[in-house]
């Protein structure tokens, strides 16, 4: 600003030494003139810098002020984003084991049901092995009667070997039926156990179902929609920092594009002052031709070179700041968008999209899964009452006891009066013969109990002498 006061000064002085001197040489005047020209054009440029200087400090000061705030913002997002994730994961990890524990008690029940319904399946068949042991009993019975017919047509008095015989193989019977029985009514207790079983499983179950399937907040106030909406407050979080590093590097290149017009003004301002420079020296040259009339105008054409020098100097070092300043800026730049992580943030913001269409998944199978329990409750509820009318209406072993019963009780008697006879017991003989007619290994093992008793010697011999599997017909084990 001084050297414009300064060159309208002597463009001023240069004109009135001019019109002192005549109209000896118009040169002057035309001097005179360029130097006002060319110092209304530097305060143009000088208007133009102060006003694009004060736009540079408020875009830098905006700039600072959005770096200190995505500064801030960005250390608050990354805390929520660290807490946030955290939080999912943990109850994502709680879900999962408790999914996992859930899982476990399903098949643990599942598995306890699968073995009940095998014993249920294995009670059952007791119902033809029970009538094949009776047949037996019935089969030995009526042979004992029979030859016990023939006998008392044959002879008043029948021989108590005789009767022994009858006496061992009542005896016998009287034990297979006792374990036929207890047997039937064991597998049958088992069976109405094992439905019971079955029952309470299959509750086990659907309580197991309901409760992974529910969906109640955890411990810390947390379920798929938590995760859901934390998952969506990072992928907001992500989007936010990304605006916000973006319209700092808006800010930036502003900075950079003030710096840049402010070096073409200093450079168009070195320009003139390049112009003043030749205009002052050319004036010298004429003022040293006009002669001693022309020394005032040549110190007025010193003091504008001068003046030029000065301007030229201001320039340079307006220019070194300026270039100072958008070095910074540049690197500034560089810096921001490095620093940005532009890519790796849009891959989070992709990653968690994707995270959260998984969840909703999860939360719309789980919604689905919901409605089949609901489903699942209503047929359960109606197998329960149908295990429990199964059970209440199972009677059968009762029927046996009132039927097989007063058949032990009939057998009893009969051995009790022959006991009152002098009858002579052979266990091993009276029933060696029936050995090789059984088809259980059940049947087999009370028969040797009941020879043992009798302290029966090569009890082994004799029963592998009889039922070896080849001399035993048809009669293959069975159960």
């Amino acid at each position: 600003s001084k050297i414009v006061k300064q060159l309208r000064m002597l463009g001023i002085a240069t004109k009135i030494e001019s019109a002192r001197l005549g109209t000896e040489d118009q040169g002057f005047n035309a001097l005179a003139e360029n130097v006002d020209k060319l110092s209304t054009l530097i305060s143009e440029k000088v208007d133009n810098i102060n006003k694009r200087s004060n736009l540079l400090n408020t875009v830098l000061g905006g700039t600072i002020e959005n770096l200190v705030k995505l500064e801030t913002e960005q250390k608050e997002q990354s805390e929520v984003i660290i807490k946030n994730i955290s939080l999912s994961i943990n109850a994502f990890s709680d879900r999962n084991n408790e999914r996992i524990t859930k899982s476990g008690a399903i098949s643990s029940s599942s598995q306890n049901i699968t073995r009940s319904i095998n014993e249920i399946v294995m009670s059952l068949q007791f119902h033809d092995i029970t009538r094949q042991q009776m047949d037996h009993v019935r089969t030995a019975l009526e042979e004992s009667s029979e030859n016990f017919r023939r006998l008392h047509n044959q002879n008043d008095l029948i021989d108590s070997e005789e009767l022994g015989v009858i006496y061992d193989v009542c005896n016998l019977q009287s034990v297979q039926l006792r374990n036929s029985l207890e047997e039937f009514v064991t597998a049958i207790s088992q069976i109405v156990e094992n439905l019971s079983l079955v029952e309470d499983g299959v509750t086990q179950i659907l309580a197991s179902a309901t409760e992974m399937i529910n969906q109640k907040e955890s411990a810390d106030g947390y379920c798929l929609s938590s995760v859901l909406n934390e998952i969506e407050s990072i992928r907001s979080g992500l989007i936010r920092t990304q605006e916000i590093g973006n319209n700092l590097s808006k800010s930036i290149k502003s900075v950079v594009g003030v710096v840049d017009d402010l070096s073409a003004y200093v450079l168009e301002i070195d320009d003139i002052g390049s112009e003043i420079e030749i205009i002052a020296l050319n004036a010298r040259v004429k003022a040293a031709r006009t002669g001693s009339n022309g020394s005032a105008l040549g110190v007025l054409s010193e003091r504008i070179q001068k003046l030029s020098l000065d301007a030229k100097e201001q320039t340079v070092a307006t220019s070194k700041i300026l270039e100072k300043v958008s070095v910074e800026s540049k690197n500034l730049r560089v810096n921001v968008e490095a620093g940005s992580f532009e890519n790796e943030n849009q891959k989070l913001i992709e990653e968690t999209e994707k995270i959260s269409l998984l969840v909703k998944t999860m939360i719309e199978s789980e919604r689905k899964s919901a409605d089949s329990i609901d489903k699942l409750q209503s047929e359960v509820h109606s197998f329960k009452n149908e295990i429990e009318t199964a059970v209440d209406s199972i009677h059968v072993h009762d029927d046996a006891k009132n039927a097989v019963q007063p058949v032990i009780n009939g057998i009893d008697e009969i051995i009790y009066e022959l006991s009152r006879n002098n009858i002579v017991s052979n266990k091993n003989s009276n029933t060696k013969k029936m050995l090789g007619k059984y088809t259980m290994q059940s049947e087999r093992k009370i028969h040797l109990t009941y020879v043992e008793d009798a302290g029966t010697s090569n009890k082994k011999n004799t029963f592998s002498e009889n039922t070896n599997t080849e001399s035993l017909g048809d009669n293959v084990e069975l159960f």
